[in-house]
């Protein structure tokens, strides 16, 4: 969801509120993302699937 938003947005949040927070429509969760947390998901090479075929 964050990185659909994009870096620049993404950091705005983080600039304006201190964290980024999603929830999940389907179950209610809410996740918080903190500065580090956001930076690692716009770092090179995260763009990349994982190497192995291996599902998760």
């Amino acid at each position: 969801m964050l990185r659909s938003l994009g870096a620049d947005e993404v950091n705005g949040l983080i600039a304006e509120r201190g964290e980024a927070e999603v929830g999940c429509d389907f179950c209610g969760a809410v996740y918080r993302f903190d500065p580090v947390d956001v930076g690692s998901l716009f770092t090179a090479g995260r763009e990349a699937p994982p190497a192995s075929g291996e599902l998760h």
